[in-house]
């Protein structure tokens, strides 16, 4: 009985590990496939998943669940543990700032509820307040009273701007690698 656990534990791990045929490593980012690492962090530039092209904040929220490592949950679901980049610090906005560059524009994980932003992570009850922001002069403005999601470059490099959700751009996915390196040892 003891083998078969030890056989289920390593396919579990290296389900976990595999992901789009990508074998993440079991500590660091995958710079291979474009994840760059800041602080603690992976992070990537991502268009759609399916189509490859600029998507809506719901899209590229899903995208970055999917395209990064995932543990597998109580529920026996697999979870993606990677997000919408939230932003808590000035190095690291410049750090996502240059990421982006050449004048792109980009999601990033803040999204307004009722009068506050909040960064979401996992899903929309995993939302913590805003606390560092950079705000382009005069946002956010709220025009038309329907822009709750952020983008990052609007102006000048790293300055962000509220926008409909509904636009369609690139969005920066992140992720923890101390979280995902823990979810390696369940």
């Amino acid at each position: 009985m003891k083998f078969i656990g030890i056989i289920t534990s390593l396919a579990l791990t290296l389900i976990t590990q595999v992901r789009a045929g990508f074998v993440f490593p079991f500590s660091g980012c995958l710079t291979s496939q474009g994840w760059e690492e800041f602080n603690g962090h992976c992070y990537k530039l991502m268009y759609d998943r399916l189509t490859a092209e600029p998507a809506d904040v719901a899209t590229m929220r899903d995208t970055c669940e999917d395209v990064g490592p995932i543990k597998f949950g109580d529920s026996g679901a697999f979870i993606g543990l990677a997000y919408l980049a939230d932003i808590q610090s000035m190095e690291e906005n410049d750090f996502v700032s240059e990421m982006v560059a050449g004048g792109s524009r980009a999601w990033i994980g803040a999204e307004k509820d009722v009068s506050s932003f909040y960064w979401i992570r996992d899903s929309e009850s995993d939302k913590v307040e805003v606390s560092f922001t950079n705000w382009k002069f005069n946002e956010p403005n709220d025009k038309d009273g329907s822009e709750d999601c952020v983008e990052i470059n609007r102006g000048p490099p790293g300055k962000w701007n509220d926008l409909l959700c509904s636009r369609k751009l690139p969005g920066v996915c992140k992720y923890n690698i101390t979280a995902y390196t823990a979810s390696r040892k369940d």
